[in-house]
């Protein structure tokens, strides 16, 4: 299973980053865009999802967008089976695990990625890979209220904190858990996990 996390995705710096993680140029694989952390009937959030796909099209991958939530069931699966990359776009975390539990990604996903699917997160979905969805009520601006009903998926052992500003340090301590692991990603950072081992990108505050 190959996971590369991010706070924000593509930043600047995407490209150095997900070519030394795979070992494979991003020239034209072939990407599921999955937009549903973004509420897609509000105009605003379908325009911010839709410049994202863009900038992914830019770097010169082959990308499909696919809303979890007007894709058939029985050919969801087959559709994702013939991508190199799921793409996890960010916005609210609530929304992406209710997508992907009511659309049953959850029940193969993680065969899909045994099997050699790359998983690359942005925001939101890197956070939904997590134990827990904490960490979307913490301090940020658009603390998701939501989140508290929905678990993590659980493939890391950690809990991801994107947009992170060091000036909140100590505000965001407050809402840790002892015995948890915290990533608290600025936008730039991002965390590589490969068959369980841990390769951070940037210098990354770490709470254990």
């Amino acid at each position: 299973m190959k996971l590369l996390l991010f706070s924000e995705a593509p930043e600047y710096n995407f490209q150095e980053q997900f070519e030394d993680f795979f070992q494979i140029p991003m020239k034209n694989l072939k990407v599921a865009f999955i937009p549903n952390a973004r509420d897609l009937t509000v105009p605003t959030k379908r325009q911010h999802a839709t410049e994202n796909l863009e900038k992914i099209v830019s770097l010169g991958f082959d990308v499909e967008e696919i809303d979890l939530l007007n894709t058939d069931k029985t050919k969801l699966k087959k559709i994702l089976e013939t991508k190199d990359i799921i793409w996890m776009h960010g916005g609210f975390v609530s929304n992406l695990a209710k997508a992907m539990r009511v659309s049953g990604l959850t029940e193969y996903l993680e065969k899909l990625l045994d099997d050699g699917l790359m998983y690359v997160g942005s925001s939101a979905g890197s956070m939904v890979l997590g134990e827990n969805l904490d960490t979307a009520v913490w301090l940020g601006g658009e603390e998701d209220s939501e989140a508290k009903n929905y678990e993590g998926l659980g493939f890391v052992d950690f809990n991801i904190y994107p947009h992170y500003n060091p000036k909140l340090k100590k505000e965001i301590w407050k809402f840790t858990k002892q015995g948890e692991i915290y990533y608290l990603l600025e936008d730039g950072q991002a965390i590589g996990v490969k068959d369980g081992d841990i390769k951070q990108y940037g210098d990354i505050e770490t709470i254990k």
